[in-house]
C-alpha cells in the first residue's frame, strides 16, 4: 500500500507531501488540476525516462520518494535478497533527476540500478490507464491473471526456483563442454609436439647446436658484413693501428653471440 509521496522541483510542484491512510482514496479534480503531474511524478520511481525539462528550477535536483508497507508474504522479499538489500515492511523508494538529466536511485537509502527500481516497483504499483485493455493481448498478463485465479502461488514461485537452477546447472555444463574442448586442443597440440621431438632424434647438446647455426644463418648477412668491416680495417688507413685493433674488437664482441667464432678472433687481437 502507498502510504506517502514527497515531490519537489517537478514540473509545477516545489514541495508537496501527501500521506495516503488505509482504504480506498480518491482524488478527483477538473481538467489542469494536477492529477497528472502526482501520475508523472510518480512514473518516475517506476522506472520512465528521466527528462530534465520537468524541473521546476533548471539548476536544482528533482527529488521524487515514495513510501509503500509491505508484508513478509509479499513477492519482493526474493528482489531484496537477490540484491543483498535488508526487507523491512516498509520500503522508501527515491528517484533523484540531476539537472544534466541524469538519475540516482535508492532503495531504503541504499543506492540501486534502475533497473532494480523497475523490477521492484511494478510489484508494487499497478497503474490502469487509457488503453489499459491492450493488456488482455499480452500473454504475460494472462499467465500472471491465470496463476491468481488458480491461487499457484507457491506452485510459481517453486517453479521459479528450479527453472532458475536449471539455468544455473546448463550455464555449469556449458562452461565444462568449453573446458573439456579447450584442454582437447592442448592435448591435441602438446601430443604433437612431442611426436615432433621424439621423430627427430635429438641426441645431448643437439638442439643448442642446432638453434646455434639457426641464428647463425638468421644473421649471415651481418655477419659478413661486420667479417668484411674488419678485413677493411687491415688495410692501411690513416687510423693508427691500435684504434683499428680496438675497432675490430668492438665488432667482433658485437657478433660473438651469433658467430662464436668472433669471440676467438677478439681473443687472439687482444693478446
Amino acid at each position: 500500500m502507498l502510504k506517502s509521496l514527497t515531490i519537489s522541483n517537478y514540473a509545477l510542484i516545489e514541495n508537496l507531501e501527501i500521506e495516503f491512510p488505509e482504504g480506498l482514496i480518491i482524488i478527483t479534480g477538473e481538467t489542469g488540476a494536477g492529477k497528472t503531474i502526482l501520475l508523472g511524478a510518480l512514473s518516475l520511481l517506476l522506472g520512465n525516462r528521466a527528462d530534465p525539462g520537468v524541473l521546476k528550477n533548471s539548476e536544482k535536483n528533482c527529488v521524487v520518494e515514495a513510501c509503500f508497507g509491505i508484508t513478509k508474504e509479499s513477492n519482493v522479499v526474493k528482489l531484496f535478497n537477490n540484491e543483498a538489500i535488508d526487507f523491512v515492511e516498509d520500503i522508501t523508494l527515491r528517484r533523484v533527476i540531476t539537472p544534466s538529466g541524469k538519475s540516482r536511485n535508492f532503495v531504503n537509502d541504499q543506492p540501486v540500478s534502475l533497473q532494480f527500481l523497475k523490477e521492484l516497483s511494478d510489484r508494487l504499483v499497478d497503474i490502469h490507464a487509457q488503453h489499459q485493455q491492450l493488456l488482455l493481448g499480452d500473454s504475460n498478463f494472462q499467465l500472471m491473471v491465470l496463476d491468481s485465479f488458480a491461487l499457484n502461488k507457491n506452485l510459481l514461485e517453486n517453479y521459479k526456483t528450479e527453472f532458475e537452477e536449471l539455468i544455473h546447472l546448463n550455464k555449469k555444463h556449458q562452461e565444462l563442454k568449453e573446458r573439456i574442448a579447450k584442454e582437447e586442443a592442448e592435448l591435441d597440440y602438446n601430443s604433437f609436439q612431442y611426436n615432433q621431438l621424439k621423430e627427430a632424434n635429438l641426441c645431448p647438446g643437439e638442439l643448442e647446436e642446432i638453434e646455434g647455426e639457426f641464428r647463425l644463418l638468421s644473421n649471415a648477412e651481418e655477419i659478413k658484413a661486420s667479417l668484411y668491416n674488419m678485413s677493411s680495417l687491415l688495410n692501411p688507413t690513416d687510423i693508427s693501428i691500435v684504434q683499428s685493433l680496438k675497432e675490430m674488437i668492438s665488432i667482433a664482441s658485437r657478433i660473438s653471440g651469433n658467430y662464436p667464432a668472433a669471440e676467438s678472433i677478439s681473443a687472439r687481437i687482444e693478446s
